[in-house]
């Protein structure tokens, strides 16, 4: 298929970094959307399972894919899941369970005893040596000022919707809270049974902006915040019930200017253990206490999507790891580190992600509707996607208007790039979509779900080496992703190269073992395929429909 876009492999380009515009940062704030806050998620349209047919007068050839639990297997196996795209990732999860002051306890000991707790810092571990001398740095590209030295007056002028700014307090937290009611100590007599929401970074954000995985909060600091899952990240306390509920508002007594609203303001409670974190992602005008630890921020512009994209390509630490260090100076973040009371704010649509050192307790406060045009038509495209009284059709033209003003206005922005081209092919234009989708790539080359997507649209279109190609790129740039597991895996059986395809699945398996009952069942079903059909003639080789279904169910 010919397009206008030269196709651009990992490391052949760089993304030209533009400034905030002056465009952005002077938008009217007058239409402000109505509907409440949900973080701006962008998914990799997963794909449609595929039901192969049976050919040839065989009979007995599997469903691959399906959602049929293998015999003798788990039940229905369950593959990852976003909000607003459960029809592309199958069967979504239950709904999480309602919030409970008690949370009776489990069997399980903790690992963690109240011997251990240290009587200094709140009853909080300070970041080990190696942890610090690997990931805290000295210097802040970002304002700081005392909180002494601003006034409402100057904070409209020169930071609201503006730019970044650290806030330090002479009296530490006790500037905007009591301090000693967020000691662990205090915590655990006043809420050891209560229930909190934790979870692994990318997966935060893929639920919205919730901690999915449910526990009292005894539990939590005792026993779940010290474990590691299988890329050593730690779950992450991520909860916007627990604190509502407590008697923690009271508390707090923030500068005019960042003055709390029981109407207009979301509080999020976040305690995470050292190496925590949540992955890039943005939403509407919001500030950061921590009360105790230390965080260090990576923060873009809304004009500057963070290379690679937003969730769910990689968690902030395999972000570190495999991303920062290859960053032009160019294409870098601004940095700093927030420590204990000092208060962080960030504006409207600015991108962030955070790492954690030491343990880390905070809250945040953030607006839920969006005041400037880029977060507003973003929220009214959420909303969109989640009216289940609007047609499908109906819903598709309304996103496609939505991101092609957005493109127009933001054209340095790739998610919002992505994003377009995954309209573009949810409408069936796929000369469109991947003259678009191979902008994003071409501006980031990291962007792993704008590669994904250029996978499927090729392959769709009947040119598998080009699609193979994207596919390859996501693997280069993190090949632990549950979903590079899942489709690459999937475009690989209907090549015909099973072998390779399970290879994907078992990976997959041992990888996310919260997803290992979905890839056991991928690998039963690949070698039930094998058993019946050796020679795999039920694999159509005309042009298969594997991707272009996936785009319709994404939005």
């Amino acid at each position: 298929m010919g397009t206008g876009k030269k196709d651009p492999s990992v490391g052949e380009v760089r993304r030209n970094a533009e400034s905030p515009s002056e465009k952005f940062v002077a938008e009217d704030s007058s239409g402000v959307s109505s509907w409440k806050f949900v973080f701006a998620t962008l998914a990799i349209s997963a794909a449609v399972y595929y039901g192969l047919q049976s050919r040839g007068g065989q009979s007995g050839v599997p469903r691959f894919f399906d959602h049929r639990p293998p015999p003798g297997g788990p039940g229905n196996a369950q593959g990852p899941y976003a909000p607003g795209h459960q029809n592309a990732y199958g069967t979504p999860p239950p709904h999480l369970t309602p919030y409970s002051r008690n949370v009776p306890a489990k069997k399980s000991p903790p690992t963690r005893k109240l011997s251990d707790v240290p009587e200094s810092n709140g009853g909080w571990r300070a970041a080990s040596k190696a942890d610090w001398e690997s990931h805290a740095i000295d210097h802040c590209d970002i304002d700081q000022m005392s909180a002494r030295d601003i006034t409402p007056e100057l904070f409209e002028k020169e930071y609201r919707f503006k730019k970044p700014l650290v806030i330090h307090f002479p009296d530490g937290a006790d500037g905007w809270t009591k301090a000693d009611l967020w000691t662990l100590q205090a915590l655990l007599k006043a809420y050891g049974k209560w229930e909190v929401g934790s979870g692994k970074g990318v997966d935060i954000v893929r639920h919205g902006g919730n901690g999915h995985y449910k526990s009292s909060f005894e539990e939590y600091v005792m026993g779940i915040m010290e474990e590691r899952d299988e890329h050593r990240e730690p779950f992450y306390m991520f909860d916007r019930n627990f604190y509502n509920q407590s008697a923690l508002p009271k508390s707090m007594h923030p500068p005019e200017y960042l003055k709390i609203s029981p109407v207009l303001d979301e509080n999020i409670f976040f305690l995470g253990a050292s190496m925590s974190g949540v992955s890039f992602h943005k939403h509407a005008d919001a500030w950061n206490g921590v009360v105790f630890g230390w965080k260090r921020w990576f923060i873009y512009p809304p004009t500057q999507t963070p290379p690679s994209g937003v969730w769910p390509g990689l968690n902030t630490m395999q972000w570190f790891s495999r991303i920062y260090p290859l960053l032009s100076e160019d294409t870098r973040p601004l940095e700093c580190m927030q420590g204990p009371g000092d208060i962080v704010y960030l504006p409207e649509s600015w991108y962030h992600g955070t790492i954690n050192l030491g343990d880390t307790i905070a809250i945040g406060i953030q607006k839920n509707i969006g005041a400037l045009h880029m977060e507003n038509l973003t929220y009214t495209n959420n909303r969109i996607e989640d009216d289940k009284s609007l047609d499908p059709k109906v819903k598709l033209d309304k996103a496609f208007e939505i991101w092609k003003e957005l493109h127009e206005r933001y054209p340095t922005n790739t998610e919002i790039t992505n994003r377009l081209g995954e309209n573009y092919a949810s409408r069936g234009d796929f000369r469109n979509a991947i003259d678009i989708s191979l902008e994003a790539v071409q501006r980031d080359p990291y962007f792993l779900v704008a590669h994904m997507n250029l996978g499927k649209m090729y392959f769709t279109v009947g040119e598998p080496e080009l699609a193979e190609k994207h596919f390859k790129a996501a693997v280069e740039i993190n090949p632990a992703n549950s979903d590079v597991c899942w489709i690459y895996g999937e475009f690989l059986v209907f090549r015909r190269r099973v072998d390779d395809a399970v290879k994907w699945f078992k990976k997959g398996a041992h990888d996310h073992v919260d997803k290992k009952a979905f890839f056991d069942n991928l690998i039963h079903q690949a070698e039930e395929l094998v058993r019946l059909d050796p020679e795999l003639k039920s694999i159509p080789q005309d042009r298969p429909k594997m991707m272009d279904h996936s785009f319709a169910n994404a939005h």
